[in-house]
């Protein structure tokens, strides 16, 4: 991969402290523990994805990858914000600042909507056929190995139960 490409996927750790700084300190207030607390967790987590040998640590937060994926697969490599939050099944300030980081990366342009001011369109702006095929490839990649060995109704009840698990935890 060019170089020049190292941490579109991603966010640098200067960029996690301006655009996520409320929210980490929500998460500290939350947890009952220091913003410096917090940001070792998130290094801990998300830090340290390389596209190549010798750049930048990023953190890689998978929603990206998942916008990118969503934008991609849409007409027009565009939705809503709304669409973005249904889909990520995110709260609205989350949704927000991810596609702020993406449109400060000069991933993504954000408009409002000609027929309804209050809704904000978000269109895909970086990348091109082969990336969105490589990532799309990457996932079911993913989805592959870690289903390997299962038979067909395994796989139904494990999406189930996952679906369900989740559902529990967004409550």
């Amino acid at each position: 991969m060019d170089s020049k490409f190292d941490t579109i996927c991603g966010i640098t750790e200067e960029e996690l402290y301006q655009y996520f700084a409320e929210p980490i300190k929500e998460m500290a207030e939350k947890y009952c523990c220091s913003v410096d607390e917090i940001k070792g967790k998130l290094k801990d987590q998300y830090d340290g994805y390389h596209f190549s040998e010798n750049m930048l640590d990023i953190y890689n937060p998978f929603s990206i990858a998942r916008i990118i994926l969503f934008l991609s697969r849409n007409e027009g490599n565009m939705a809503t914000q709304k669409e973005l939050e249904d889909f990520l099944q995110v709260s609205h300030p989350t949704t927000v600042t991810i596609v702020k980081s993406m449109e400060a990366k000069k991933m993504v342009k954000t408009s409002f909507d000609d027929a309804d001011r209050r809704m904000k369109n978000v269109k895909l702006i970086w990348g091109n056929e082969n990336i969105y095929r490589e990532l799309e490839q990457n996932a079911e990649h993913m989805e592959q190995k870690l289903l390997v060995g299962f038979s067909e109704e395994e796989k139904e009840l494990f999406y189930t139960f996952l679906s369900r698990a989740y559902k529990n935890a967004v409550k």
